[in-house]
């Protein structure tokens, strides 16, 4: 997970990059676990209802590797519905 340098938490020895737990544990400290949760529960569902949608003309080679990558926009908001 990519970080923009602009963002006041970056440091250049953290470089621009968290590991998916340091992620959740970061939204789980600024907004709590349970919204964290159900973020990350939200992402989970989005990238399986995706992946379900094309899986029929999902290219199906045993001799070959595709790599799926999935760009997420998490805004903060006043409501956490």
């Amino acid at each position: 997970m990519a970080v923009q340098k602009t963002n006041p938490k970056y440091t250049a020895q953290s470089g621009c990059k968290y590991g998916i737990r340091s992620l959740k544990q970061y939204f789980a400290s600024t907004v709590g676990v349970d919204v964290a949760n159900k973020l990350f529960g939200d992402i989970q569902a989005l990238i399986m209802r995706t992946l379900h949608a094309v899986q029929k003309i999902m290219m199906n080679d045993k001799h070959a590797f595709e790599m799926y990558g999935y760009d997420i926009l998490m805004t903060s908001s006043s409501s956490h519905g």
